[in-house]
């Protein structure tokens, strides 16, 4: 497993790993140090979270072959991406409700 790899990519603790999936800390730590498995629910939340395929995660490709660096993104959107995965669905939807919003007043102003 690339957890470990993927997390420190990401710049994220195993807290909050943890948080951003709905598991402990102390099953991320299990995880990356293979003292225990992921369930299935469980990788693809973490392939969501870190925006890699469970090929990737599995370890049948490199960090590189992810979609992540794939993706034509400057710092800040790296950056923006990172922060809004670790957001709960909630909160999540209400950040795209107020970038609507900000959308929808730059056009008015146009």
């Amino acid at each position: 497993m690339n957890i470990k790899e993927f997390r420190l990519e990401k710049n994220l603790t195993q807290s909050g790993v943890a948080q951003a999936i709905g598991t402990s800390s102390k099953n991320i730590w299990a995880w990356e140090n293979g003292l225990a498995n992921p369930s299935i629910d469980m990788l693809i939340k973490l392939a969501d979270l870190f925006g890699v395929s469970l090929d990737a995660l599995a370890g049948r490709y490199t960090i590189k072959d992810s979609l992540y660096f794939k993706m034509d993104m400057d710092d800040e959107e790296k950056e923006f991406l990172i922060k809004f995965r670790c957001l709960n669905k909630q909160k999540q939807l209400k950040t795209l409700g107020y970038m609507d919003a900000l959308g929808e007043k730059n056009e008015q102003n146009s």
